[in-house]
């Protein structure tokens, strides 16, 4: 995204010298890592800002491919509450440790339930909505029977599916669990982030346009981007950047490649030129 940002600032430059036909705007927001948080405190004021573009680029990485859609997210804090006692009596005791695993399990559940009978799209390398425990804390020391856990869990939504509907199962999971234990402990689910997915139709002129620019193919992306909120508000947007997710991002030694930035360069210098 740097690489993007970096030739934004580029042709930003290029551009102000030039008699345009039509506004060039730059959206520059923070956070998107850790749930696009920047973009949604920004959101209610986007519509009058930006008015009503042609299209919107999200620069994310997709080696120069024009990304038509991606998955939605929703990621929460599931707060698991049990009883205490020591472990030589543990069976005398709700363990939240247990619960926490029982609702991983239903999680999981829920998961298999999605794959055999949810929507798919067969453009993402996973065709079906996601659910994912990432983290599981819990326990002080082994002659204790645990008192509380924590477990960080997401879901990440072809558009297809209802992410209001999944969220319902996910709180009606954590009740059946509970109730398994005689209701002697409790689960309560904290939202952490939350975004939409895109799902851009390829008949749209704007991906045309940006096609003709890169000549690249159409693509769905596994991870997601801040365009699902642009396309929220009526903007066609497509996901369209330098470098590889894949291959570079998230690990040692990040980087991007000189070919891929001269790639996006020469896209946004034809849309300026379109623009003139």
């Amino acid at each position: 995204m740097k690489g993007f940002l970096a030739e934004m600032l580029a042709i930003a430059d290029v551009a102000s010298g030039q008699v345009l036909k039509a506004p060039l705007g730059l959206l520059i927001s923070y956070d998107e890592e850790i749930g696009c948080v920047g973009i949604d405190r920004m959101k209610e004021r986007l519509k009058p800002l930006l008015r009503s573009p042609d299209l919107a680029i999200v620069g994310e990485p997709t080696e120069m491919q024009v990304a038509i859609g991606h998955k939605g997210k929703r990621a929460f804090k599931a707060q698991i509450t049990g009883q205490s006692g020591h472990s030589a009596l543990a069976p005398r005791f709700v363990s939240a440790l247990h619960i926490a695993v029982d609702y991983v399990v239903a999680l999981r559940a829920l998961q298999s339930d999605l794959e055999r009978s949810g929507g798919r799209d067969d453009r993402y390398d996973i065709p079906y909505t996601t659910i994912h425990v990432g983290r599981i804390r819990s326990g002080s020391a082994l002659n204790i029977v645990p008192d509380s856990a924590e477990l960080v869990f997401e879901f990440r939504h072809i558009v297809a599916d209802d992410p209001d509907m999944i969220q319902r199962k996910i709180t009606e999971a954590a009740d059946a669990v509970c109730a398994t234990h005689d209701n002697s402990g409790r689960i309560e689910l904290h939202p952490l982030a939350s975004y939409p997915g895109l799902a851009t139709s390829d008949t749209q002129a704007a991906v045309t346009a940006v096609q003709n620019w890169t000549g690249g193919r159409l693509c769905k992306v596994a991870f997601g981007t801040e365009a699902g909120f642009l396309s929220d508000l009526g903007i066609p947007t497509v996901v369209c950047g330098p470098g590889s997710m894949a291959d570079q991002g998230h690990k040692p030694d990040e980087h991007i490649t000189q070919t891929q930035l001269m790639k996006c360069a020469q896209m946004l210098a034809k849309a300026v030129e379109d623009l003139t």
